[in-house]
């Protein structure tokens, strides 16, 4: 029996970004996402020599978000990231303290997106253009 149901799959043709903050080191953004906790519960995701954290925009589902979506446009708020050359499962940050790291470098969507970022991380740093946490932490620290 032949079946009338068509199927398709339609993966998305952009990713917007509204807004990068580069770590120095996958430790440096471990710590920020961990520090006064003990844990943390947030996705960290490895692609091409970066790990990175982020938030998709539209999650109330608006018509204009739909409307995007539909287009093909998927819209992070924001992206963390930092360099990781080779994927490890975790990243230690203090003695007790790891952050939890999955690899995607089986999706498409992630290779580029790592790719993206590795290239726009690496200009960062060298214009040390970095989120400040390492400096902020080391302060804290000495309290």
């Amino acid at each position: 029996m032949e079946s009338d149901v068509i199927v398709k799959h339609i993966p998305p043709q952009e990713i917007i970004i509204h807004d990068i903050s580069v770590f120095r080191t996958a430790e440096d953004m471990g710590r920020a996402y961990t520090f006064g906790r003990d844990f943390c519960c947030d996705k960290f995701i490895w692609a091409n020599g970066v790990v990175m954290n982020y938030h998709k925009l539209g999650s109330a589902f608006s018509d204009t978000y739909v409307r995007e979506l539909m287009d093909g446009k998927i819209h992070f708020e924001w992206v963390a990231v930092a360099p990781m050359k080779k994927y490890s499962e975790r990243i230690k940050v203090e003695k007790f303290v790891s952050v939890h790291v999955k690899d995607t470098s089986y999706n498409k969507k992630f290779v580029e997106l790592g790719r993206y970022l590795y290239d726009y991380a690496q200009t960062k740093i060298k214009e040390n253009d970095i989120y400040p946490f390492s400096e902020k932490y080391e302060i804290l620290q000495m309290r």
